[in-house]
């Protein structure tokens, strides 16, 4: 699959920050094409943990943008915390970043 940034997408298996030695699936955000790999920006549930970032937004699942991105849950998204992952391990297309988040 031709994934273009700003897309959605699902990871399967992403380390969870609280145990490392556990995986955990969520969407991401491709924010960058890097040949073999893409730059990621990675959703989570865990809105109530918002104050501990500095650069962080929350998409709700139920509105216009929420909808578009293809999200089952509230999101925060940390905008300054990003991964690299090999093109390889993504996994489906769940939506798009609308233009007024990007």
């Amino acid at each position: 699959m031709v994934y273009e940034v700003w897309d959605v997408v699902h990871l399967p298996a992403y380390p969870n920050q609280e145990n490392p030695n556990e995986t955990t699936a969520r969407p991401a955000i491709i924010i960058e094409d890097l040949q073999d790999e893409v730059e990621l920006c990675c959703l989570t549930k865990q809105v109530q943990q918002a104050s501990k970032y500095e650069y962080y937004f929350i998409v709700k699942k139920d509105s216009s943008e929420g909808i578009q991105m293809g999200l089952t849950f509230d999101s925060l998204v940390v905008i300054d915390r990003t991964i690299p992952l090999k093109k390889f391990r993504l996994a489906d297309y769940i939506g798009s970043c609308p233009q007024n988040i990007i």
